[in-house]
């Protein structure tokens, strides 16, 4: 018999055996749930509409504003919009029946086979149109529809190739988006444990989810657009802070770069070859023996000097730091944890496993005493005037084998905190970072969960010089921004193998988009810094450098844009463009913003492609030529970059020397049409925002008529403001609204 209460905005709905709760959060969120845990995300209503209730004979009618939920007898859900177009429709998971002969005969040659998995603990399927596509799910080194793929949710350290049959890599993201061309939802689930997405893999018309433990705790994320839904789950998880100013420039890094001589050689090197850069990366091999919070004496005696040297060429210094802490009497950081009981134990006994350091023990990040430790160790580098910290290998990653799923955190199991932990690291560091900066902090975690984008900026973990990967990453980082990771990059050029001078020179050109933009290569493998290659290698890249700090107003604009509707820099042309079914499926070309179209090569040896371009004219960024819209075969030798401007737009350009400064001049480039555009203006690296100290300048034009007001004045403004249209040059003022 169904039963159901209704409180408000809540409804409990039961039969004899279960019961679920149903919170009507906003007019698009529905938070649909049977217990929520202490991890679990928590949303307070702020829905104004109706909310009526009819008991039937075998089902429950729940009606909106927007959509009708329905509610079986066996408490499956269904979710309707008003044009009675069923969304979200609840199915009996299905069990995928495998041939265990042939099992046996793949694996007699060596192959792997996929058997079948026990039942899980959590599981419920929903049904998936013919036309659907499936966008999101986080880090995956795969297409942007996701349909008929099968994936887990389980942060794996595994610096193999990846490529789209790879179920599990660092980050675990349970939100996905079903789209198709008549309407559009997304599914948090928000389940940390091990879990299970067949996206229509084993049975087409049917999406199942699972996860090893936790509850059923599911949002349904309806609107009218693509970005209304992004825009709901980013106030669900949060979204990335305003970041300096500095972050949005060209870094350098490898592993490793071994001593004190070498880095400063570097620095010296990008200004003697004209490249602009902001920041240098320090990777294990700075530290004593790989204990975190250190610096070897030998390779790197003078490292606060070292670091002046470089802030006063304009450097900006990031240093790796992981959660594996050296097993070593005398070693404060580890003494620290070990006797205050901050560390995994097992069977009662502190935990021991291998890392870089040798025997490690793991930090119970999980445990605000221990986070709040690792936030004040912070103060060791920022000493030393490091000024952003990079957190690797916190899935947890180990060299002993995964660490047994009954290791106890601080009461909790690794279990259960797995997919949390690289979280939780990522807090802890940014707490320190703020704390003793007072800076906004620059934090840049591998492993990571949904919300993680509150603390963090991101990396795709340990990518190839392959030109795969190169094709892998624009669908990799726009679906990362689909799933709330504005801040994202990959590694230019590759961190695993050898990158060639082609390969870079293409890599450079597909990276000036990347929100993040840093160049790392691995011990072993060939150098990547630019000018190990031959000169016309180092004109392309620093060509292309050069690109890109004329981008970073724009950019920057766009991550103030970010703060307020969660809308990624980087971004699927479908989630500009909905209504255009030929950018469904469009994985080698994206837009950055609103306003540029991005469609880099991507393959060896080719020097024309194929490009798409949405209705309406669009202009190339370097020449001007104006094409409309449709397929367009373009010329593209390896110096040259396919990069177009919609028609109306209006760009601030960067005209920084050699790393990124505060600007006194705006500087504008206008382009036929219409159009209004909001420029955001602070001292780039503090909190002040917050009390109001920035600018907002609303840029309006038709053709060549250009006005400018500013909306909200709270910095100093900038001394002159120049508009650059077809070429013709003019010095604009502007009226204070």
């Amino acid at each position: 018999m169904l039963k159901f209460k209704l409180e408000g905005n809540h409804i409990e709905v039961s039969n004899e055996s279960k019961s679920y709760n149903i919170d009507v959060i906003t007019e698009d969120i529905i938070h649909i749930f049977d217990n929520i845990g202490q991890y679990e995300f928590k949303k307070e209503s702020t829905y104004k509409g109706k909310v009526e209730v009819d008991q039937k004979e075998d089902e429950i009618v729940i009606k909106l504003n927007k959509y009708v939920i329905e509610v079986k007898s066996n408490l499956f859900i269904n979710i309707i919009n008003l044009k009675g177009e069923e969304l979200f429709s609840m199915v009996t998971p299905s069990d995928k029946v495998v041939n265990k002969v042939n099992l046996e005969l793949l694996e007699a040659e060596g192959h792997k086979a996929e058997k079948s998995a026990e039942s899980k603990p959590i599981s419920f399927a929903h049904k998936l149109n013919e036309d659907d596509k499936i966008y999101a799910l986080g880090e995956r080194a795969s297409f942007l529809d996701r349909r008929y793929y099968a994936y887990e949710n389980w942060n794996t350290d595994d610096p193999t190739a990846h490529n789209e049959q790879y179920r599990a890599l660092y980050k675990s993201v349970p939100f996905y988006i079903v789209f198709n061309s008549r309407f559009q939802y997304g599914i948090f689930f928000d389940n940390h444990f091990h879990t299970y997405f067949d996206l229509g893999k084993s049975y087409k018309d049917e999406l199942k989810v699972e996860a090893d433990g936790g509850n059923f705790n599911l949002f349904f994320i309806g609107g009218d657009t693509l970005k209304d839904i992004v825009t709901s789950y980013t106030s669900i998880t949060g979204r990335t802070h305003l970041p300096q100013l500095f972050t949005l420039g060209h870094q350098q890094s490898r592993w490793s770069y071994m001593n004190e001589k070498e880095v400063l050689e570097l620095a010296h090197n990008f200004r003697k070859y004209n490249i602009k850069c902001d920041v240098i990366h320090l990777d294990i091999d700075y530290m004593e023996r790989y204990k975190v919070f250190t610096t070897s004496k030998e390779s790197f005696p003078n490292f606060k000097e070292m670091v002046d040297s470089l802030h006063s060429s304009g450097f900006k210094v990031v240093t790796i730091i992981d959660p594996g802490t050296k097993v070593e009497k005398g070693y404060d950081t580890y003494e620290y944890l070990v006797n205050n009981k901050l560390c995994a134990t097992l069977n009662g006994e502190t935990y021991i496993n291998e890392v870089w350091p040798g025997e490690s023990i793991y930090p119970t990040f999980n445990k605000k005493e221990t986070r709040d430790f690792w936030a004040d160790e912070i103060k060791k580098l920022t000493d030393l005037g490091v000024d952003a910290i990079w957190d690797d290998m916190n899935e947890p990653a180990s060299f002993k084998g995964p660490l047994p799923l009954d290791v106890d955190f601080a009461g909790t199991s690794h279990k259960e905190i797995h997919n949390l932990y690289g979280n939780f690291m990522a807090e802890a560091t940014y707490d320190g970072l703020k704390k003793h900066t007072s800076k906004r902090p620059f934090v840049i975690t591998r492993a990571a969960f949904s919300g993680t984008q509150k603390y963090s900026t991101i990396w795709t973990g340990d990518n190839q010089s392959l030109w795969h990967h190169l094709r892998a990453n624009l669908p990799q980082l726009a679906s990362l921004g689909l799933s709330g990771f504005a801040f994202a990059r990959s590694d230019l050029g590759g961190f695993g193998g050898d990158a060639t001078p082609e390969l870079l020179s293409r890599w450079v050109e597909a990276a000036i988009v990347y929100p993040l933009f840093r160049n790392h290569s691995a011990m072993g493998t060939i150098r990547q810094e630019p000018w190990v290659f031959d000169k016309k290698t180092t004109d392309i890249y620093r060509k292309f450098v050069n690109v890109r700090y004329e981008l970073i107003p724009y950019i920057y604009d766009l991550f103030y844009k970010q703060t307020i509707d969660g809308i990624a820099p980087i971004r699927p042309l479908v989630l500009e463009y909905q209504e255009d079914e030929n950018t469904y499926k469009l994985n080698d070309e994206v837009m950055l913003g609103s306003n540029i179209l991005h469609a880099p090569v991507l393959d060896q040896g080719v020097d024309k492609r194929l490009v798409y371009l949405p209705k309406g004219k669009w202009y190339n960024y370097f020449t001007n030529e104006e094409l409309e819209g449709g397929y367009h075969i373009v010329d593209a030798p390896i110096d040259t970059l396919p990069l177009y401007v919609k028609e109306g737009s209006i760009l601030p350009i960067g005209t920084y020397e050699t790393h990124v400064e505060l600007l006194d001049e705006l500087v504008l480039k206008v382009y036929k049409g219409s159009s209004t555009y909001i420029h955001y203006q602070d001292d780039g690296e503090s909190f002040d925002y917050e009390q109001g100290k920035y600018n907002l300048y609303e840029i309006s034009h038709v053709d060549d008529d250009i006005k400018v007001k500013l909306l909200h004045e709270g910095y100093k403004r900038y001394k002159k403001i120049t508009a650059y249209y077809e070429g013709k040059k003019s010095t604009l003022s502007y009226s204070v609204v």
